[in-house]
Parts: C-alpha cells; structure tokens; sequence
C-alpha cells in the first residue's frame, strides 16, 4: 500500500480514537492496535481473524484474539475496515459446504465492487467497479448517502465447472465401455 494511504487510513484512526476518548474516556490509542492496523494494511484483500493473528504471531507480535476482535470492531466503527459475512444462505441452502469464516478488508479497497463465491471450492473472486452498480448508486445519490457498495454473487466458478464437465465425460465414457464389454 503507498504510504500517502496507509497515513490517510493511519491519521483517520488515530481522529476517530482520538474523539471517542475526548467524549467518553475510551479507546486509547495503544501500541497493539497501531501493530493490528499495520498488519491489516498489508493484506492484499480479505483477511479473516485466524490470518491476522498468524501474521502478527509471525512478526513475533503477540496479541490475544479477544484484542484482536475488539480492535476490528473497533476499526469496523471507525470506518477503517468492512466486514463480510460471505457465507450468508449458504449452509442452508448447500449442508455440504463448511461455514465460510467472517471475512474483512479495508474500506479503501471494498469500494464499489462484486464479490463472486464459488459454492464448490469457495474461491472468491472480485470485479471492481462494475458499470451497472456506479449507475445504480448515482441514481440514488440524490435521495441517499452511499459510503460503499458491495455484492455477492453466488455460482460457481471455471475452474470448478471445467472440472465438473470433466469429471461428467469421464464417466460418460466409463460408461459406455462398461455397456460395450456386456
């Protein structure tokens, strides 16, 4: 990330701790949260608490999850990072597939984007700034304050379909040996 945006994000925080300790005496400004921020910038996109905590394990940084949760909260509230629930209907709808964990991202790159989620093997896979969502949110504008916008699409991906079609002649053609031979 360049540095004019991490100190954009760095000096936002710092504001929003800042106030929130002038108005009612809390969240401190502390070395852990600086640490946890840092360590979030450098991800390149989502990141979910068990990755953030091995990253910060890694740089010998050791910090408990129940911090590590409170800070994103925290961050989440100061409008530093989003939060994504990628998993939403899924397990209803799909029992073999495993929860997908909570995943985040920073603000500054969850603007105006789809997520697509594979429902095979899970990948996730972006498309930034699809022309039909800026129409979309420009329409509204006039009666409604967007801070960002993002979607999930549900399907499956090529990788996962070319497999399945795969998978699908293998045993078409299995098959019609297995009749030929009776």
């Amino acid at each position: 990330m360049e540095n004019k945006v991490y100190k954009e994000i760095y000096d936002g925080f710092s504001s929003y701790l800042k106030e929130k300790r002038d108005a009612d005496g809390g969240r401190r400004k502390t070395g852990e949260r600086d640490a946890i921020l840092n360590e979030i910038c450098a991800f390149k996109g989502h990141f979910d608490i068990n990755m953030l905590h091995a990253r910060l394990d890694n740089t010998k940084f050791r910090v408990s999850k129940a911090t590590l949760y409170n800070t994103l909260n925290i961050l989440i509230e100061a409008k530093i990072i989003v939060r994504h629930h990628f998993d939403s209907g899924l397990i209803s709808h799909h029992p073999h597939i495993p929860p997908i964990p909570v995943m985040y991202e920073l603000r500054k790159k969850a603007e105006s984007h789809l997520h697509f989620i594979c429902t095979q093997c899970y990948c996730i896979r972006e498309v930034k700034h699809p022309p039909f969502l800026k129409n979309n949110v420009t329409t509204l504008k006039s009666r409604f304050t967007p801070e960002y916008l993002c979607s999930y699409v549900y399907g499956m991906c090529g990788r996962c379909k070319n497999k399945m079609q795969k998978d699908a002649q293998k045993n078409k053609s299995q098959s019609n040996s297995n009749n030929s031979e009776k």
